[in-house]
């Protein structure tokens, strides 16, 4: 998709869909990020997946503030 168009799926999402539908498709998008970080924290290190929502929520919201 990126060959062809020159743009990537973010932008292409932004062209095509609503606003609304955009900021829906943001947050689903983190919320996968962060429960996948929280199962890899489970796994690594035997967190439980509350803890690991927390770290990883917390951790995203610092390079957020960087």
């Amino acid at each position: 998709m990126g060959v062809v168009t020159g743009r990537d799926l973010a932008q292409l999402c932004r062209k095509r869909y609503s606003r609304r539908t955009t900021i829906v498709l943001w947050i689903a998008c983190n919320v996968a990020e962060v429960v996948g970080s929280a199962v890899a924290l489970q796994l690594l290190f035997g967190l439980s997946l509350t803890a690991g929502v927390l770290v990883s929520a917390n951790g995203t919201f610092e390079m957020l503030a960087l």
